[in-house]
């Protein structure tokens, strides 16, 4: 499961049966297993992690489509039945031929239990985790969607308009911010105060090729406290320099989407990308000033959590994380951009600029404001503007800004798209 969740690798092939006059049939868990399922919970090595919770794996008969932090993996799969606890063989080819062996169960109809170990290690004989063992178990619930086969009720509408399509166009239109990936990309992230005249408190440098990545931080004040270097491959992650209960041991892989954009930023317009339009939601249309039309999308994201930071992993200078639950996010036509959402159970809002720029053909924001309050009233928003490298959606610059005040802020320099020598991803042996 560390390798199926947290690298985004899930190489199966399809299993078939064979019927009375031999022809080749689909077997029963084949056809059970087809559908969107969502991870609502998840355990490495014995302990419980979030960083899995809202991905998402959707299985056709033969191949399976996993969506998740900053991967989307479609692949095959196989299926054993027979055996007990029942097999789920996962292999691909990511770096060489990598074979993955998990095991699985249904719970019920809609729910669904998946455990597997490192390519290295053996199969799972139990759907169990604990210290130590390498192992990983998620549990997944199958998500339920309108219009999706006969019988079931229609899609929503609004004005003529079919929810569906739209939703189409507008993951089309956007899928490079949403879904950001690159072939080889560096950059330095300073952070800090802008009051400190000693220069940033935090330096990054980042490293990404594809699904590897390095990273550094540094803590620049008087105490540093905090340093680390981190390289993730899909075979291995693992901190070369870090605090002693990180310092060179395996750790789960990590998502790379921070890195890819240089700022943690996943809100509902994310989580909706990932995962589908749910069951719940419905559709409306509104009129601007100017005339646009404008679609208003209402669902309930519960179990969906939403994460916003300024900085990568470990240190963040303001950063906010939560349960999405009700939201609103608006959508201008007929050009498909975002340009709010609404957390109807929480007093934030996300904000864009409708001046969107053109991205490899497609249109990413330029401007992003998290808008919400402090305890004691005041205005506070997370602020980022973005600029376009060799096609890549990149963070420009961010501020944390306290009323008036920006307290912290961050920007990128440095940036490269040039290739990267694979010794800046070179992990020691294993012992």
């Amino acid at each position: 499961m560390k390798r199926l969740f947290y690298a985004g690798l899930l190489f199966l092939t399809h299993s078939l049966v064979l019927t009375g006059d031999g022809a080749p049939a689909p077997d029963p868990d084949v056809r059970k297993i087809q559908g969107t399922w969502r991870i609502e919970s998840a355990r490495y090595d014995g302990a419980e992690t979030r960083e899995l919770v809202g991905h998402t794996m959707t299985f056709t008969d033969k191949r399976v489509v996993i969506k998740g932090g900053e991967e989307t993996m479609d692949d095959d799969y196989t299926l054993d039945p027979t055996t007990k606890p029942k097999h789920l063989d996962m292999s691909g080819k990511r770096n060489g031929t990598v074979t993955i062996p998990a095991v699985y169960q249904f719970v019920d109809d809609d729910t669904l239990v998946i455990c597997n170990a490192d390519p290295a290690r053996p199969r799972p004989t139990e759907l169990d985790t604990k210290k130590g063992d390498g192992k990983s178990v998620a549990v997944l619930k199958r998500v339920k969607q309108k219009g999706s086969a006969p019988g079931t009720q229609p899609s929503p509408t609004a004005d003529g308009l079919i929810l569906p399509a739209i939703w189409e166009k507008v993951s089309k239109v956007n899928r490079a911010w949403l879904d950001p990936q690159t072939k080889h990309l560096s950059y330095t992230l300073v952070a800090g105060s802008p009051s400190r005249k000693d220069g940033p408190e935090v330096i990054h440098r980042v490293w990404v090729s594809g699904n590897k990545a390095r990273w550094e931080m540094e803590e620049t004040t008087e105490a540093k406290r905090l340093n680390y270097t981190l390289v993730i491959t899909p075979e291995r992650s693992q901190y070369l320099r870090g605090p002693e209960m990180l310092f060179n041991k395996p750790v789960p892989y990590r998502d790379l989407r921070s890195l890819r954009q240089a700022i943690t930023w996943h809100t509902a317009i994310h989580a909706l990308y990932e995962t589908g339009i749910p069951d719940n939601c419905q559709m409306s249309i509104e009129s601007e000033a100017d005339g646009a039309r404008v679609v208003v999308l209402k669902a309930d994201l519960a179990g969906v959590r939403s994460k916003v930071g300024l900085g990568l992993y470990h240190l963040f200078l303001g950063s906010a994380e939560m349960p999405i639950g009700r939201v609103k996010v608006y959508v201008r036509l007929p050009d498909c951009i975002p340009f709010r959402e609404e957390f109807v159970d929480r007093n934030i809002t996300v904000l864009y600029d409708l001046d969107f720029m053109d991205l490899a053909g497609c249109l990413a924001p330029k401007k992003i404001r998290f808008v919400s309050k402090l305890r004691d009233g005041t205005s506070w928003v997370l602020q980022a503007q973005f600029q376009a490298r060799n096609g890549i959606w990149l963070l420009k610059e961010a501020q944390n800004v306290h009323g008036n005040e920006i307290v912290k802020q961050m920007s990128v320099g440095g940036v490269s798209t040039a290739p990267i020598v694979d010794e800046k991803y070179a992990l020691p042996k294993p012992d």
